[in-house]
């Protein structure tokens, strides 16, 4: 319910910043939000309901739906979507963008938060979610090691420590369970 919504319904001496409203201003806004969630609430179960009765028919008996299992089916739905996503990153030798930066954090974009939410009606795959931000993907092909940690190593034989600018397939590998683990 956007404020100017509320100013108007409240008349124009209402002050929405202040700290305190007096009782009636205070009880109206309760209302005005409550009514607006029952008739959002009423419009959104009545999608929702239309979504669960299309891709989860077995679900749907006798004109009720048991929403429990269509949250948990949904839930494994998403993890398996992600899963798959990953799968065929891994399986290609390709990295979400998991690198260390100059602050020798480790960076990586394998988190749920790059994953974006899908009505599965509009696609073919009939998918729940998509992944994003592919800005800093690579694969192996492209890697080199960034890690310079060898002059935290005694330097009994430098070659043998850094792997410094080098395609290193331990360090890659490494970063490819990090991804993995990261959605987990």
């Amino acid at each position: 319910m956007s404020p100017y919504y509320l100013v108007t319904e409240l008349g124009d001496d209402t002050d929405l910043n202040k700290d305190y409203w007096t009782e009636p201003q205070f009880n109206k806004v309760l209302d005005l939000f409550y009514n607006g969630y029952l008739s959002l609430n009423r419009s959104l179960e009545a999608a929702v309901d239309s979504y669960m009765r299309h891709f989860f028919p077995e679900l749907c008996q006798e004109g009720d739906c048991d929403w429990w299992a269509v949250i948990a089916s949904m839930f494994a739905r998403v993890g398996a979507e992600a899963g798959k996503t990953k799968i065929l990153m891994q399986d290609n030798d390709i990295m979400w963008g998991t690198f260390t930066d100059h602050s020798y954090a480790i960076h990586g974009n394998a988190h749920s938060n790059n994953f974006v939410a899908l009505d599965p009606t509009t696609n073919a795959g009939n998918n729940l979610i998509a992944a994003l931000d592919f800005d800093t993907s690579y694969d192996f092909g492209m890697y080199v090691n960034t890690r310079d940690d060898w002059f935290k190593k005694p330097l009994i034989n430098i070659k043998a420590v850094t792997k410094y600018c080098t395609q290193d397939r331990e360090q890659f590998n490494r970063y490819m369970m990090q991804e993995k683990h990261d959605l987990e």
